[in-house]
């Protein structure tokens, strides 16, 4: 577990701020309706809001894909680290 020292806690942080960003997004742009829906299904509304900014402006360039593109990257990285460590304890 030593490994995931560094990463996990980056990737909680980074998941934090994305959730927060979601759900403020959420509020400020379709309501408090879809402002609940979006924080009580943080996932589904990650994913729809990821890619409706990157239709909307055609770029990757937006703080908010790029905060999304690292989580998803943190995670993979996470759990390819926990596949090594299973494998060669």
């Amino acid at each position: 577990m030593n490994r995931l020292k560094l990463i996990y806690p980056g990737t909680i942080i980074v998941g934090i701020i994305a959730y927060v960003f979601t759900v403020g997004i959420a509020f400020v742009t379709k309501g408090f309706v879809i402002g609940v829906l979006s924080a009580s299904l943080p996932i589904i509304s990650n994913m729809y809001w990821v890619y409706s900014f990157w239709n909307e402006t055609g770029t990757v360039y937006t703080l908010y894909v790029n905060i999304h593109l690292a989580l998803a990257m943190m995670i993979l990285l996470c759990l390819l680290v926990q596949q090594i460590i299973k494998r060669f304890p």
